[in-house]
This record gives C-alpha cells, sequence and structure tokens, in this order.
C-alpha cells in the first residue's frame, strides 16, 4: 500500500514529485542495499506512469547513468549498493517506455565507449521488434551495456553520476551538464521534509 502510495504522490505532483524520483533514483547508490534495491523498486512502478508527463523526463537520464554506473562497478568486481537485477528492471522499464519517446535514452547510452547509431539501432529493433518477455528484453540491455563497455582492470572505478545531491556530489562526482540549475533550495527542503514525514 504504501509503495502505491508513493507511486501516485509522486506523479501527481509536478513540484515535487521529479524531485522525489530523483532522490529514488540517488538512492540506487546508497551502500545499504535492501534500501539502494527498494529505491530501485519504488522507480519500477513509478517510471510507467511518467510516459505522459515531459516534466519527469529529466530525471530518466540520471537513472540510466546511475545504472550503467552501477553495471560497471560489478562488471570490475567493485561494490554498490543496487542489485545487478534491480538495476536492470529500471534499466528495462525506462528504456521500454520512453526510448520511442524522448531522445534522452538514446543520447545516454550512446556515451558508453562503443556505442554508436548502428548498434543502438540493432538494439531497439532487437527488443522492441517483436513480442518477447521482460527477462529477455533485460538480458539483451544487459549484453548491450557489456558489450559496448569495454573493461579495463588497471583504471581507476568510475565516478558515480552527479544527481541533485548526496553521495554523488560528497565523493566529487563530474559537476551537472552547463545549463542545468540543478535542485534548487526549496525543492530540496521539501524532498526532505517529505522523506522525513514518510518515515514517521
Amino acid at each position: 500500500l504504501l509503495g502505491q502510495q508513493l507511486t501516485e504522490f509522486v506523479v501527481s505532483n509536478g513540484v515535487v514529485g521529479p524531485s522525489i524520483a530523483e532522490l529514488l533514483t540517488n538512492a540506487m547508490l546508497w551502500p545499504d542495499s535492501s534500501g539502494a534495491t527498494r529505491a530501485a523498486t519504488a522507480l519500477q512502478r513509478m517510471v510507467p506512469k511518467m510516459k505522459n508527463l515531459p516534466q519527469y523526463h529529466q530525471v530518466l537520464g540520471a537513472m540510466i547513468r546511475v545504472v550503467l554506473w552501477g553495471l560497471g562497478r560489478l562488471s570490475a568486481h567493485l561494490p554498490v549498493g543496487c542489485t545487478e537485477a534491480g538495476m536492470l528492471h529500471v534499466l528495462r522499464d525506462v528504456y521500454v517506455n520512453f526510448v520511442t519517446t524522448t531522445p534522452v535514452v538514446r543520447q545516454v547510452l550512446s556515451e558508453l565507449p562503443l556505442a554508436d547509431n548502428s548498434n543502438l539501432d540493432q538494439l531497439q529493433e532487437a527488443v522492441l521488434g517483436k513480442p518477447m518477455a521482460e527477462k529477455k528484453q533485460r538480458a539483451l540491455l544487459r549484453q548491450f551495456v557489456a558489450a559496448n563497455s569495454p573493461t579495463d582492470p588497471s583504471a581507476p572505478p568510475p565516478a558515480a553520476p552527479a544527481l541533485g545531491f548526496g553521495e554523488a556530489e560528497r565523493s566529487g562526482a563530474r559537476r551537472p551538464a552547463a545549463g542545468d540549475p540543478g535542485w534548487s533550495e526549496d525543492v530540496r527542503q521539501q524532498a526532505f521534509e517529505w522523506a522525513a514525514a514518510q518515515g514517521s
């Protein structure tokens, strides 16, 4: 019931809702596996309901980057809070609901070192070209990420993606893109107050 209430609150409140969705996205990076996985589960419920809400689309890129970062750490045998299954569920839900709706999905996936328009087209045809089980779609996306992300054992751990606030900023992650104002102090405070109220 709480999960349903949270989803309804987020998708019905265009002021605070996107910030809560970003907070949950950031929470997938928490070292607490239980909390990080619960955040991924909450996002899975929300993502399909965001399809016709453009004000939420700005969060999608952050969701994908978090998943790519997490999968990269797992492939390098480094710790990450959320489970691989949880991250792949989020990636699949964002992909199938938004790849044909907003360019941000392909834009973020194209940041993978070996990704190009050709293999992005092949991925879209493979995942959406014919009906298939969600499990198979997740497997195809996992294979795509792995095939386009060569690992270098000598490379330093990847930096967490920069989001509105939290561990990503505290750990010295890259800053948001130029022109992105990030969260206002008012929105941050509303997000914290809402989260505190839910936990009381």
